[in-house]
């Protein structure tokens, strides 16, 4: 995990298309993310991969929760 410099964030996404990477940077992100995602969820490179469908539920989520989302 490499947080932001202003430690402003907990979760971001990053990509388009078809994919999208939700990357915890924070304590709080990795939690949620170990409380909402499935834990077979697929992994790569310290990211887990979101579908395009399911990724503006799982933001609004997250932004729900508390979390800070970049």
């Amino acid at each position: 995990m490499s947080p932001d410099a202003a430690g402003s964030t907990d979760l971001t996404v990053e990509g388009g298309g078809s994919v999208y990477l939700l990357r915890p940077v924070s304590a709080a992100g990795s939690v949620w993310i170990a409380m909402h995602i499935p834990f077979d969820a697929q992994w790569l490179g310290g990211a887990v991969v979101v579908e395009h469908r399911d990724v503006e539920a799982i933001v609004r989520g997250a932004i729900a929760d508390g979390l800070r989302v970049r």
